[in-house]
């Protein structure tokens, strides 16, 4: 029988164990394959930048969850909104992709380029206010990346 003693000993994480990233980017879609492009923007936030150099004390994670539906969506209606939990300092941006139609058949850089513009208005509507986050350098580091990847 295998003891925790003995998974310890052997270094195998625990599942759910990890650290949660300082940035998760994901999604709230309707049959949107594309959405899972979200991980490749949240794997190059967390390789890339630090909460750190934004929010001193505040805001310790930074979520952007992009909402993809059809602009006929008879179901539960998501609206943009930006809001804060407190106890865990974790910040929460719901953007919607404007446009399912050309989300939904665009190619994958198409997609990307697509998140990467709706993350930039998201930022600048929802961040560019809030005390004790340095907005112009958020901002300018995370369009310098979309560049560098094509996207913007």
């Amino acid at each position: 029988m295998t003891t925790l003693e003995k998974i310890e000993k052997q270094d195998f994480p625990f599942v759910g164990s990890e650290p949660q990233p300082e940035f998760i980017v994901s999604s709230k879609a309707y049959r949107a394959s594309n959405a899972s492009f979200s991980l490749k923007i949240q794997d190059l936030f967390n390789e890339n930048l630090s909460i750190s150099n934004y929010s001193v004390s505040k805001i310790k994670h930074l979520s952007f969850i992009f909402i993809i539906l059809p602009s006929d969506w008879n179901g539960v209606q998501r609206l943009e909104r930006k809001y804060y939990k407190n106890k865990e300092c974790k910040l929460y941006v719901d953007l919607h992709i404007n446009n399912y139609q050309q989300f939904i058949d665009a190619k994958p850089q198409e997609a990307l380029k697509l998140m990467a513009t709706e993350t930039l208005r998201g930022a600048k509507k929802f961040l560019s206010g809030i005390k004790d986050f340095n907005f112009e350098r958020f901002y300018a580091d995370v369009e310098d990346l979309f560049k560098e990847q094509g996207w913007v």
